[in-house]
């Protein structure tokens, strides 16, 4: 499968840093969302048919009113990226192609099959079981050894899990939340005694 648009690859390249695809998504989506450029989108589009998991932890990070607005505003200028897309985007493959010709359109539904619809949490004895079903009905499972608080905390933000979780509709995801990081704290070292 081809690497996302050049521009992924430029930005490597100018900072100097390696970044995963999804840390990549989650700055273009947090960063700039609202004025995306129009290789943004098409970076969107790419990514839910070459790395949908990585569209998935980054676009459920965002806050439910910044995802609203943010695809409000690419509707709203859904003509200005067409013909931005017509005159920037040279896709490097013909399957690229029709995103050329709705790349505002495409972006809104890409992000929206990989945001979280729901998202059921059990809790196994140290085992945190995750069921996440995107707008798309597409399901994945999660599971995380709860070894401690510090690191339940990092997997729930490089999931996209605490995001979700922090604003969830659904209070059982909360409260198994609340549990899990209950039993971290629990898990914890004690500190030594002087």
């Amino acid at each position: 499968e081809p690497a996302l648009h050049h521009s992924i690859s430029v930005t490597i390249l100018m900072t100097g840093l390696i970044s995963s695809t999804p840390q990549i998504l989650h700055g273009k989506l947090h960063g700039r969302s609202l004025q995306s450029p129009v290789r943004d989108l098409y970076d969107f589009v790419v990514a839910n048919e070459v790395d949908p998991e990585a569209l998935e932890i980054a676009v459920n990070t965002l806050h439910t009113d910044h995802y609203s607005e943010m695809t409000d505003t690419w509707t709203d200028k859904r003509h200005q990226y067409r013909e931005q897309a017509a005159a920037e985007i040279v896709p490097k493959q013909d399957r690229w192609r029709p995103i050329i010709d709705n790349p505002a359109e495409d972006a809104v539904q890409a992000v929206a099959g990989r945001r979280y619809k729901s998202v059921m949490i059990e809790i196994d004895k140290r085992q945190l079981h995750a069921i996440c079903t995107c707008g798309d009905g597409a399901e994945r499972r999660r599971t995380h050894a709860i070894t401690s608080a510090t690191a339940l905390n990092d997997w729930l933000d490089l999931t996209g899990l605490a995001g979700y979780v922090d604003v969830a509709p659904d209070r059982n995801a909360r409260e198994a939340v609340w549990k899990a990081r209950t039993i971290a704290m629990d898990a914890a070292p004690a500190a030594p005694s002087s």
